[in-house]
């Protein structure tokens, strides 16, 4: 049983928008979400400012720059990406407000 809960086939596939907090999440995982490559959100953030690596947690980017860490993902994954609105930073936000309607 626990293989099975453990397996890649049990864990929910999702969208950039939905799962964990993005303060904990770090520039290869936002990446991954956004399905680009890590050095292409690198160089993104570079031209923003920012030095990264792959492991760089967005709460330590955001907090150097006096940003929120969905801004940092909103720079990593470029400006067509889907993300909540600005006052919302959960990575679940859309999903819950869609609910509530």
């Amino acid at each position: 049983m626990y293989e099975r809960i453990q397996s890649d086939d049990a864990k929910p596939k999702v969208s950039l928008m939905e799962g964990g907090g993005w303060g904990r999440m770090n520039v290869q995982q936002v990446c991954e979400r956004a399905g680009i490559p890590v050095d292409t959100g690198i160089e993104r953030l570079r031209a923003a400012g920012l030095q990264a690596t792959g492991s760089s947690s967005l709460r330590e980017l955001g907090t150097a720059q006096g940003r929120s860490p969905i801004d940092i993902a909103r720079i990593i994954a470029g400006p067509d990406a889907e993300f909540p609105a600005t006052g919302d930073q959960r990575p679940d936000a859309d999903r819950a407000q869609a609910d509530d309607r």
